[in-house]
């Protein structure tokens, strides 16, 4: 095809989409583009991509990012289409559990989120979760369509935390871009009362989520503990404010999701007391990835040594709070 044939060609081709583009991007906020064509001809594509990507910055005023735009407008010559790709928007924050519930949306296991009796046709194992109690108002706030949740590590369902986990929401095709994130964080609280709370969230970037999963942040926890021989506790037999090795097989109740293996792990006792009873609390600081019921248990000879082994009779984790993290070197390499 002659160059003025391509010309042609392109302009017709550049007519007939560029009203479909600007309707579909109207609905969105962004700042900056890029713009893709797919055809098998290469005069076509790039002559169709370099008009559009003039034409686009002169009608919106925003800018050409190669590296991270807001927005990747895709035409598909052969499919006579447009796509437009959002990229997501990132929120970090920190967040207490004051109520029982899986850090994220759990997908039923029988049906995967389709809905079935089991699951009550919610498609889910759990009601709620923390990201769904954060994501469903951060949804409405900048009309996005769904969330994945990136928290610096987890705790169990039935654990508390008041120590302020570090996490970034993630939110996917949002069309809004800009809002006020503390007015965001007061409607979080303020809908959540007693259940959850955030506090000091910012916008960040992909990159971010990455240095925060590979963070190992040891962890301090209040542990309620049930003894199941109401004999008499020799708690002088425990030592408090001393680094002790533990070895931990994968704990028996989640062996149908983690492989069987022995971890190495250190623990400090920092303080145990008699409540009343057969009832302790305990405040121990334990190693990023510890399972400190099993610690706490024996989990029957899973864990060694267990507190149930240090004071000879069996014991279970009646309710566990992690109350602080600690970024820095606590434990001896």
């Amino acid at each position: 095809m002659t160059p003025n044939g391509v010309g042609d060609l392109v302009e017709k081709i550049s007519s007939e989409i560029i009203e479909d583009i600007i309707d579909r991007i109207d609905d969105y906020e962004f700042d900056s583009f890029l713009i893709g064509v797919r055809s098998d001809d290469e005069n076509i594509k790039n002559e169709l991509k370099r008009k559009l990507k003039r034409f686009l910055q002169k009608i919106t005023g925003k800018r050409i990012d190669f590296n991270n735009p807001d927005m990747t407008i895709i035409v598909d010559l052969e499919r006579n289409s447009v796509e437009l790709h959002i990229r997501p928007l990132y929120i970090y924050g920190k967040y207490n559990k004051y109520k029982e519930m899986p850090q994220t949306k759990w997908l039923c296991r029988a049906c995967r989120g389709v809905g079935c009796e089991r699951c009550e046709w919610t498609g889910k194992m759990y009601g709620e979760s923390v990201e769904e109690r954060i994501g469903d108002v951060l949804i409405d706030l900048l009309d996005g369509k769904s969330t994945s949740f990136h928290g610096a590590g987890r705790e169990d369902i039935d654990a508390l935390c008041t120590g302020w986990r570090e996490f970034v929401i993630e939110i996917h095709e949002p069309r809004i871009r800009s809002i006020d994130l503390k007015s965001a964080e007061k409607r979080i609280n303020e809908k959540n009362k007693g259940i959850i709370e955030v506090k000091d969230l910012k916008f960040v970037d992909k990159n971010f989520v990455r240095a925060l999963k590979e963070k190992r942040v040891s962890k301090i926890y209040d542990v309620f503990i049930t003894a199941d021989n109401p004999g008499p506790l020799n708690l002088d037999e425990v030592e408090t404010d001393n680094e002790i090795i533990i070895l931990q097989k994968t704990p028996k109740r989640v062996l149908h999701r983690r492989a069987n293996r022995i971890r190495k792990r250190r623990v400090k006792i920092l303080r145990i007391e008699k409540l009343y009873g057969n009832r302790l609390f305990m405040r121990i600081m334990a190693e990023h990835g510890t399972y400190v019921k099993e610690f706490v248990s024996g989990d029957d000879g899973r864990t060694r040594p267990s507190l149930s082994e240090i004071l000879k009779t069996p014991m279970r984790v009646d309710k566990l709070i992690i109350v602080g993290f600690q970024e820095s070197r606590v434990f001896s390499e």
